[in-house]
């Protein structure tokens, strides 16, 4: 089994058992790679000897123009640090509901801030990062992050690792939430409250809309389009009796990577579709035709995260304040630091972002880190490859991740290190922004 996320770039204050963040860019794409093929190898030992549907539903381009009906007006690509993911307006037209991890970073074991929404995408270019909604925050079981570090533990030690991604998908689900901006243009759709017996009842029709762009070469013109899967009939199961959220279905559907998160659709009585979970993981093997999808269904503990973001809805803007650093040469073969104090702002980092420029002739020798109170470090530039570019570093509003939730109360400092002698540069200025509430 696999998540289905797409890696994209580079690389929660508490409520009660749940934990509240925001996201932002670079992976590693060995980890990743040898990830993806030990979660493949597990899934074709689990499935040896089950039986299969006789078809397979799998995802279809959503006509341009038709992103503007439901369900799909409702449907979005989230842009986090290192992925990008599927979701949906629900419960309210400030909520998105997707899963964990989107927003989870399994490198760095650590909530990731900066995510984005685009609501109804549809084209065949890339949304272009910067330009969507940034989502204010998100909700999610505390849990998730100790249950996804045992996992990977698993995964690097080569051992059996499906009981435990079991549990990981069990809790994988988050609620995001936006203080100020209707997401859909005001909609939203409606949530069940409890969705298990939904999607388990082999007789409900069922629809899975979101972004499969993994199923595609870089560059199709249909990797960045809206797709749907379905309408299917048929049962999805638990997987594990201590699992009883995460569902799958093995030879009944099947999407790409990239539609993490999105919504399962389940069609009521009335004939109206209602939101009764997200895709969570899934596994395509187009020649052999064994497939699966994995679902979280909405629970009662469930709404418990959507009533979190729902009261966080109303709860008024962040406070953001800038704080600028004194330029200065940046030592051959050595390191420039750059402080800040702050005070006085409230005590939940929402957002930090960084405004620099350095001039250095050789920009490949150089990183540039920034460190919190608490002395966590988030890299934000690892240098350059392309040695005729010019030799000034500059970063506009550049999301640094990790910070989401800590108090930003305290001396902040930015780290500039220069790798290699032989050449001198200098910081021109920077400014960090900080934005709190």
């Amino acid at each position: 089994m696999q998540g289905i996320c797409k890696p994209w770039r580079k690389n929660c204050a508490e409520y009660s058992d749940f934990e509240r963040g925001v996201d932002k860019w670079w992976i590693c794409a060995i980890f990743t790679a040898m990830r993806q093929f030990l979660r493949v190898a597990a899934l074709g030992l689990f499935c040896f000897g089950r039986s299969w549907a006789a078809e397979v539903f799998v995802p279809g381009v959503v006509a341009e123009g038709q992103e503007r009906a439901e369900p799909y007006n409702l449907t979005g690509i989230i842009g986090a640090y290192e992925s990008y993911g599927s979701g949906a307006v629900a419960a309210h037209p400030r909520v998105v509901l997707s899963c964990a991890h989107v927003v989870f970073s399994m490198d760095y074991l650590a909530w990731t801030s900066g995510a984005e929404w685009f609501a109804a995408w549809n084209s065949g270019a890339e949304p272009a990062y910067g330009t969507g909604e940034l989502l204010s925050g998100y909700y999610y079981w505390r849990n998730y992050g100790p249950a996804a570090a045992v996992t990977q533990n698993l995964y690097m030690r080569g051992k059996d690792i499906l009981a435990a991604e079991a549990r990981e998908f069990n809790l994988d689900f988050v609620a995001y939430f936006h203080h100020s901006t209707d997401l859909a243009g005001g909609l939203y759709a409606s949530v069940l409250e409890d969705g298990v017996p939904w999607i388990s009842n082999p007789e409900t029709t069922k629809t899975v809309t979101g972004y499969p762009m993994g199923r595609y070469a870089s560059g199709d013109p249909d990797e960045f389009r809206l797709h749907v899967t379905g309408p299917f009939q048929g049962a999805l199961t638990p997987e594990l009796k201590s699992a009883k959220r995460y569902l799958t279905a093995y030879n009944l559907a099947e999407t790409g990577s990239g539609n993490s998160g999105g919504p399962v659709w389940v069609d009521k009585a009335d004939g109206s579709k209602a939101l009764a979970a997200v895709l969570v993981s899934g596994q395509e093997q187009p020649e052999s035709k064994d497939s699966m999808i994995g679902v979280h269904a909405v629970s009662r503990d469930g709404w418990r995260l959507i009533q979190s973001a729902l009261n966080a809805t109303g709860s008024g803007a962040p406070v953001e304040i800038p704080y600028e650093t004194a330029g200065g040469d940046i030592p051959d073969n050595g390191t420039l630091k750059r402080t800040v104090k702050v005070s006085g702002l409230p005590k939940t980092t929402v957002a930090v972002t960084l405004d620099l420029q350095i001039k250095h002739p050789y920009k490949n020798d150089l990183t540039v880190q920034v460190r919190s109170p608490g002395r966590k470090a988030a890299l934000v530039y690892d240098g350059e490859t392309d040695e005729e570019s010019s030799e000034t570093v500059t970063l506009n509003g550049q999301q640094v991740a990790y910070f989401y939730g800590i108090n930003p109360n305290g001396v902040w400092t930015i780290i500039i290190d220069d790798w290699a002698s032989g050449d001198v540069g200098s910081l021109v200025s920077a400014r960090l922004n900080i934005s709190a509430r």
